[in-house]
């Protein structure tokens, strides 16, 4: 534990001001890469909302990442800045990871919502078909069944007993 302490929280461990730290860094680098993307750079719309994606997951590392590939030196010489090909292909994986990384996160809030919140309060058995209710049945059945031809040993290290 530490010395901080947040009214909310009490005393923080060291990880949570980590954290607050990295949290407090990603906010700013994400402000300032928005700003100077909307407002400086010639770049597509696509790619200064792939820039700020990125930040959002990557922090401060990204800000640094767009400072060094994407941030014009000077007005108007932006295609000449990210003439290197390292820069180009820095570009590209932006691109790719902004849409790739938002399309699982969304993929796993929907899943998430979809297989754990039963619909109008009902129970998760009430979601399952038929066929799928029968199958986990026999499923236990045939495990049972097969405990119980186990030799005896087995039956009793599995059921806790010595």
């Amino acid at each position: 534990m530490t010395d901080w302490v947040v009214p909310i929280f009490g005393p923080l461990a060291w990880i949570d001001v980590i954290l607050l730290v990295w949290f407090t860094l990603t906010a700013f680098s994400v402000i300032y890469v928005a700003y100077d993307a909307i407002t400086n750079n010639p770049e597509m719309k696509v790619m200064k909302w792939g820039w700020v994606l990125v930040t959002l997951y990557l922090g401060p590392l990204a800000l640094f990442l767009y400072i060094m590939s994407c941030k014009e030196p000077a007005p108007g010489t932006h295609e000449e800045f990210v003439n290197p090909l390292w820069k180009q292909s820095l570009g590209s994986t932006i691109h790719c990871v902004a849409g790739d990384a938002t399309g699982i996160i969304v993929a796993a809030a929907i899943t998430a919502l979809v297989l754990r919140s039963p619909p109008l309060g009902g129970r998760l058995e009430d979601r399952m078909s038929l066929p799928l209710k029968r199958r986990l049945a026999l499923d236990a059945v045939a495990r049972v069944t097969r405990m119980d031809r186990a030799e005896p040993q087995t039956r009793r290290a599995s059921r806790g007993q010595s």
